[in-house]
């Protein structure tokens, strides 16, 4: 169940380039996570894009033209420190495509990963707990092992 926060300049990208954006960051997260790539997945892996006007983003005491910063919740235990790499690499990766930053301006997109303490999230007025989502996980790659053999 992670959750992202996208923020950056409005009008810094296209809606279609946003929602490209977003589709992959969502898929880059469930794969850095380990978690099956399924509709159940995917539903609980917001993302809330924050498009702030480009009078509010400073660097310092000097507005800020290109500053991009992702942040991604995940509950304790989602993320090791590898995990953790591989989705600040291929998160800064698909926000440089999407906002065309060069190599020269690369430290203008931040990746800030935090852990949600077991416990400390809840859902529909229920405490979630990282191994219920462990099980789930499980048992959807099971299902789907099985409707491919019942398949082939």
């Amino acid at each position: 169940m992670p959750l992202m926060e996208l923020s950056y300049q409005e009008g810094a990208i296209t809606p279609e380039t946003r929602d490209q954006l977003v589709e992959n960051l969502t898929t880059h997260l469930l794969k850095a996570e380990g978690a099956p790539n399924t509709e159940f997945f995917r539903s609980v892996t917001w993302v809330l894009v924050n498009e702030r006007p480009a009078e509010l983003v400073y660097a310092g005491d000097k507005p800020a033209a290109g500053v991009v910063k992702l942040e991604v919740a995940t509950p304790e235990g989602a993320l090791d420190d590898d995990r953790r790499a591989r989705m600040i690499e291929t998160g800064t990766a698909a926000i440089r495509e999407a906002f065309e930053v060069s190599d020269e301006d690369a430290l203008k997109v931040w990746v800030l990963c935090r852990d949600v303490v077991d416990g400390g999230w809840g859902a529909g007025g229920n405490v979630v707990h990282y191994k219920e989502l462990v099980e789930i996980a499980k048992a959807q790659r099971e299902a789907a092992k099985a409707e491919a053999g019942a398949a082939a």
